[in-house]
């Protein structure tokens, strides 16, 4: 078993208590607005990696037209009452997406779950579907190194993490097809979080 689908199997194990936990958003809702605001009027955002939605939910409050996804069925009918909306499970390895059908993708803390190997590819597969000048938004935690971590939600539920400095990030962002238009790096209460708001580029570098 790869560690993408052992760490969906704890999702899905943890959906409600992850419901429960993340409700505040606050600290991404300034980055959600810029992330708004970059978009090209008029198409559909990705949400990759929804969880239970919460952020979809806020993206649909300032105007945009979204698609929740993520591979944790659980996690994306957790809290389908109180947050509507388009929903796909999937994964974010494979697409199911046409090429340039895609305005914007907000990836918070979704990414991070790949193997090191993994990122590369998946940011060229977000690349095919976003259109031309087409914006991503991604969150990784600040690091050296990749794992399991069990100490939130217990040994029952791991969840594998890959940690990353700000040149690799860039770099890849970059080698991907994109141009970064905003990075910050912020403390959060366990780690830091490498923040990245990314345009695609017209012509991908050789």
């Amino acid at each position: 078993m790869d560690h993408t689908r052992r760490t969906q199997r704890s999702y899905d194990l943890i959906a409600a208590q992850f419901f429960a936990r993340h409700q505040n958003r606050s600290v991404l809702h300034p980055w959600m607005v810029r992330f708004a605001a970059a978009v090209p009027a008029g198409g559909v955002v990705l949400d990759l990696g929804a969880g239970p939605c919460h952020d979809s939910a806020q993206l649909r409050a300032l105007g945009l037209s979204v698609i929740s996804l993520d591979r944790s069925k659980h996690m994306l009918n957790v809290a389908s009452e109180r947050f509507p909306g388009a929903r796909v499970q999937a994964d974010l390895r494979q697409l199911p997406f046409r090429p340039n059908s895609i305005a914007g993708v907000w990836a918070s803390a979704s990414l991070l779950h790949l193997d090191r190997h993994e990122l590369a590819p998946a940011l060229a597969g977000v690349r095919e579907v976003l259109v031309e000048s087409g914006v991503l938004f991604m969150s990784l935690k600040r690091g050296a190194g990749e794992g399991w971590e069990t100490t939130k939600y217990g040994g029952e539920a791991p969840r594998w993490f890959t940690y990353w400095h700000e040149q690799d990030v860039d770099a890849a962002l970059l080698a991907a097809g994109f141009d970064l238009v905003e990075a910050a790096t912020r403390a959060g209460t366990e780690v830091e979080w490498l923040m990245r708001i990314a345009r695609r580029c017209i012509d991908v570098p050789e």
